[in-house]
């Protein structure tokens, strides 16, 4: 069933209801506008959210969370919360990512968010209307049901850690082991007895490598520093490889001809943006890991009542995000 509503006032739609929808539902609330949240899955926190599914969830949906088992922040919890709400003090400063996920839902209840938001709703569609309006298509999960509604103002919050990026290497089809990408981990018993590969060097990488020294026969990690720079040194189970050249039946060939046999390897190399209910008259184009025209990383310069919230990486990611939230509601209101 489709229906098309035209909504009176200024209506807002928060695409997500992670770190960065909550507080861009919070402060258009704050600042007097009719907003709408809707949120793919049945949850508010996004990645934070630790699912054991990987693949499709039970709607044939991507399985949006990459959160796994033990996760600890790497930034401390000091300045990891929203200005003026800040995380329940105690004697750690890296908290689990249970215990951040307890924060969103703690200040999504502070504000009353969940009221605006629809759970098990997906965003089918985005595109323009007239010079500043939107046509928002959006499907009710639970009912199988599509309506398209028109708003004022946008607000895209749908992540930036949910479409893995995996590098291509010849001979990954012959390989004979298991091959997946970190978005699909969830707990270090998949590691048991197994010579495992792990490709990367980020935050992941390292927590892969972590869970995988505790439980596998053999683990080697595989990335592009410097060959004296091995972080995993003290632990005699790791070893530090150079770049893949290519894949065998049984193992790798690194590039300084290295050559060694694997059961598994886990790629933990990053995640590309994707933004797959833009339309191409959405005046935006993105590529990997970059979206323009952009001004100051957030406000589509082409049709300006659509902001990007939560883009930046490798920053207090809640602080930003409702930083932008509040210069992008100044500049649309």
């Amino acid at each position: 069933m489709k229906e098309c509503m035209i909504l009176r006032g200024m209506k807002v739609v928060v695409i997500g209801a992670g770190c960065a929808g909550l507080c861009a539902a919070k402060n258009s609330i704050e600042a007097g506008l009719d907003v709408v949240v809707y949120e793919q899955t049945d949850q508010v926190g996004g990645t934070w959210v630790c699912r054991e599914e990987v693949g499709k969830d039970k709607f044939g949906l991507d399985v949006h969370s990459s959160m796994y088992r033990g996760a600890v922040t790497n930034l401390p919890r000091e300045i990891m919360g929203y200005p003026g709400f800040p995380m329940i003090e105690g004697n750690r400063s890296f908290i689990s990512s249970e215990d951040v996920l307890k924060y969103y839902n703690r200040y999504a209840d502070f504000f009353n968010l969940k009221t605006s938001i629809k759970f098990h709703h997906s965003v089918l569609r985005v595109s323009p209307k007239g010079k500043s309006q939107w046509l928002i298509v959006v499907k009710d999960l639970n009912y199988n049901r599509t309506a398209t509604i028109i708003f004022d103002a946008v607000f895209i919050c749908n992540g930036h850690n949910f479409c893995p990026l995996i590098p291509q290497y010849s001979g990954q089809e012959v390989f004979r082991g298991v091959q997946f990408h970190s978005h699909d981990y969830r707990h270090g018993d998949i590691f048991r007895e197994q010579r495992v590969l792990v490709v990367g060097a980020g935050a992941s990488a390292v927590d892969v490598v972590t869970d995988a020294s505790k439980m596998a026969d053999f683990v080697v990690q595989s990335h592009h520093w410097k060959k004296n720079q091995n972080i995993f040194a003290t632990v005699s189970l790791v070893q530090k490889y150079p770049e893949i050249s290519h894949l065998t039946e049984n193992g790798v060939v690194f590039k300084d001809g290295t050559e060694d046999t694997f059961t598994m390897i886990v790629y933990c190399t990053g995640y590309r943006y994707s933004f797959p209910f833009l339309t191409p008259d959405c005046g935006v184009t993105y590529d990997q890991n970059y979206v323009t025209p952009l001004y100051q990383h957030c406000i589509n310069i082409n049709r300006p009542t659509m902001a990007f919230i939560g883009l930046c990486q490798f920053v207090m990611a809640s602080q930003v995000a409702d930083m932008q939230a509040r210069f992008a509601l100044k500049f649309i209101t």
